[in-house]
């Protein structure tokens, strides 16, 4: 074996343990709005792709990547899933080649330990087989071709490298800190005056992304202010997070796609005032005896500034934490995986146990990730993955009660439906949905209260005024009926399906030429709609007298 194909076999083996991901389908949870349900992808809209924030990110290279994969595949899952298990093997031959820079050309081994402890953590299942998490392994190996780039001195290839991977995904913002932590205390470069010129335009990109992604994050609506979510409840989420991915690393165990943010979280509550102890401790420590080890204090401080974006200061989402998150930030935890396995290579005395125990390590983790990978097959199993570990999420019922909604199974999804609203009475999606799994059953009137609940609770709720137009229209309560529709058109009048349902409530009222003109606006805005195609040439055919 000539060391020229080792890149390709670390690859190779960084993909194996996500097979089962190929199998997977597309989840309910964002899979189908950002990549079934999209019309811009499915007609390849590049002027959309470069100035959408849709869903709260300007990725539009990744929009472009599954793009291609739509044009290409379809609606299939298989071909998504191909191409983030191939950039993700991708990502580990590059940090491979970056470890043999940073840990030695002799022995290599170190380096392929190093790669593979990164690639095959079961930490890294939910970017690797999630389909709409496509930016993180794509905006991943952009990364990571920076670094490799930035090592081997070609700056100008290394900053068109970094542009992509921020056009992929923003969360690389902090790169030029960790760049200056690889050149002063791991390389002992010097960061003089010449050095600072050369990382400006890195720093400049960073400046415009991490602004252009707080922007998105806030236009829509996905950012909380600090009357909403308090400065103390930003550091209790910020002191757990910075613990959560490395112990995650050492025990991935109980891995799940949610974990849930608390009501209230606090500073001086359990486990949170452990963890923001934990972190002065550490801080602490490393100001007194961190020159010691510098470069065991370069990739901790590598780790935090990562890790930094998505710690929860700038709080957007209804997780606590989450493993996509590790995807770069545990990085560094993984070199000095493989720099412990380069000492121990040291000591004759100890070669053979150390290469056997690295092994076994890739191994089991490997294992582990085979296994975390199936849970990814569908919304059913995803959901009940999560509710197997914890009960009490209400969103996680409310997922698995949309996935048996999709199979038909409409009791099963009112059971599930219940059981979020005993966790959260509030819970304005499930109040949604149960009206939804009565509505399906055919009890229209039980759905109505349920409808008009969540929209007391939220009344900007569009969702639940198309769905209590549509219930009220099947119980004959036609003016009822189109308030609720023109309400949700006002809140939501780029809905194409929204102005389908409409058109059809309209229709089935006897309103003939006003359902008409709605099914005019549903087919310009998507014109993917066989079905309303059909009702329109049908009732827009002449009339036979």
């Amino acid at each position: 074996m000539t060391r020229r194909r080792l890149p390709l076999l670390v690859a190779a083996a960084a993909a194996l343990p996500f097979l089962p991901a190929l199998l997977n389908g597309f989840t309910d949870w964002d899979d189908t709005v950002f990549i079934l349900k999209n019309p811009p992808l499915a007609r390849f809209d590049l002027g959309w792709m470069f100035t959408t924030t849709f869903g709260g990110h300007y990725h539009p290279l990744t929009w472009l990547s599954l793009a291609l994969d739509r044009a290409l595949w379809g609606p299939l899952p298989l071909g998504f899933h191909l191409t983030s298990v191939l950039l993700h093997a991708a990502a580990a031959a590059l940090f491979f080649l970056i470890a043999k820079r940073l840990l030695g050309e002799e022995p290599v081994w170190p380096a392929v330990f190093a790669a593979l402890l990164f690639a095959v953590h079961p930490l890294r299942v939910e970017s690797v087989a999630w389909a709409i998490e496509r930016r993180d392994v794509l905006s991943g190996f952009f990364y990571l071709l920076t670094v490799l780039l930035w090592l081997d001195g070609k700056t100008r290839p290394a900053l068109a490298a970094y542009l992509a991977s921020l056009l992929s995904k923003g969360t690389g913002v902090t790169l030029p800190i960790g760049l200056a932590l690889l050149d002063g205390a791991v390389l002992g470069r010097a960061l003089d005056r010449k050095w600072l010129e050369k990382l400006a335009p890195f720093a400049a990109l960073a400046l415009a992304f991490g602004g252009l992604g707080l922007w998105a994050q806030r236009v829509n609506g996905a950012a909380l202010t600090l009357s909403q979510f308090p400065a103390s409840a930003r550091a209790a989420i910020a002191s757990y997070g910075l613990w959560f991915y490395p112990l995650k690393t050492l025990w991935p165990a109980g891995l799940i796609p949610l974990y849930p943010l608390p009501a209230n979280p606090a500073v001086d509550d359990w486990p949170f005032w452990l963890c923001a102890a934990g972190a002065v401790a550490a801080v602490w420590g490393l100001a007194l005896y961190g020159r010691r080890a510098p470069k065991v204090t370069a990739a901790l401080a590598f780790y935090a500034a990562t890790v930094a974006p998505v710690l929860g200061v700038f709080r957007f989402g209804p997780q606590l934490v989450a493993d996509r998150y590790s995807y770069l930030s545990c990085l560094p935890f993984a070199l000095l995986g493989g720099a412990a396995l380069k000492k121990a290579l040291a000591d004759e005395k100890r070669r053979q146990a150390a290469l056997a125990f690295a092994g076994a390590v890739t191994l089991v983790l490997a294992g582990l990730t085979f296994r975390q990978s199936a849970f990814w097959r569908s919304g059913e199993s995803l959901w009940t993955r999560e509710l197997d570990i914890r009960s009490d999420v209400a969103l996680a019922q409310h997922n698995l009660a949309d996935a048996l909604m999709a199979r038909g199974l409409f009791e099963a999804a009112e059971h599930r439906e219940r059981a979020a609203l005993a966790v959260d009475p509030r819970y304005v999606h499930s109040l949604n949905g149960l009206g939804l799994a009565l509505a399906s059953q055919g009890k229209f009137e039980a759905a109505v209260p349920e409808y008009q609940a969540a929209i007391a609770e939220w009344p900007q709720y569009w969702e639940a005024y198309a769905n209590l137009g549509m219930a009220l229209a099947r119980l004959r309560r036609y003016d009822e009926s189109f308030k609720a529709f023109s309400k949700a058109l006002e809140l939501n009048p780029a809905r194409a399906e929204l102005h389908g349902n409409y058109a059809l409530a309209l229709l089935s009222s006897g309103r003939r030429d006003a359902g008409l003109n709605e099914l005019k606006v549903a087919l310009t805005l998507n014109p993917y709609q066989p079905q309303l195609q059909r009702i329109y040439a049908m009732v827009s055919a002449p009339r036979r007298r």
